[in-house]
């Protein structure tokens, strides 16, 4: 799998999206993170979705798919 990098939201340095992520994060929004012609919603929708995935956003309940 190729390497996914965001911003990190509090220090803006790139940080790597574990690959588990990045693969929920494709199934569950339908998107796929390597298509170079994702507009910027569905860029924004994967990136909420990595944030959230890593905590971000706070912590999480409990999510069987990280388990």
């Amino acid at each position: 799998m190729i390497p996914i990098f965001v911003d990190n939201p509090n220090t803006w340095e790139q940080i790597r999206v574990p690959d588990n992520i990045v693969e929920y994060c494709c199934e569950f929004t339908g998107l796929d993170p390597y298509n170079k012609n994702n507009n910027s919603i569905e860029e924004l929708r994967l990136i909420d979705c990595y944030y959230y995935n890593m905590e971000y956003y706070g912590e999480l309940p409990v999510n069987p798919v990280f388990e």
